[in-house]
């Protein structure tokens, strides 16, 4: 693992598998609560249990910190961050159904 810290609020870490990159979070952090933003996994590992790990390394790093919840939005469409996120224990707190777009004319 590789930790960088961006800013006072927002760290992510890299996940390592035999000095291989093999996934990314990205979260912000108050004084009791972590907003994940982003949790990645490298394609070349995707259906192998990594997302797994990585969520279950973060959430028990970040509770031993003393951390009380952590939070994430999920895209209904990405059936398998989904159901990872439901089979961990996160329950659905709010739907969020409004999507925003803006085009650049060229």
């Amino acid at each position: 693992e590789y930790m960088t810290t961006i800013d006072d609020t927002t760290s992510n870490l890299i996940y390592y598998y035999n000095n291989v990159p093999i996934g990314i979070s990205i979260f912000a952090k108050d004084d009791s609560e972590i907003f994940l933003e982003a949790l990645a996994v490298n394609p070349e590992f995707h259906s192998k249990g990594y997302g797994k790990l990585i969520l279950k390394y973060l959430c028990g790093n970040l509770k031993t910190q003393g951390y009380k919840s952590i939070k994430l939005i999920v895209a209904n469409n990405n059936a398998p961050a989904y159901n990872l996120y439901l089979k961990y224990g996160f329950v659905l707190d709010k739907i969020y159904v409004k999507w925003m777009k803006k085009s650049f004319k060229k």
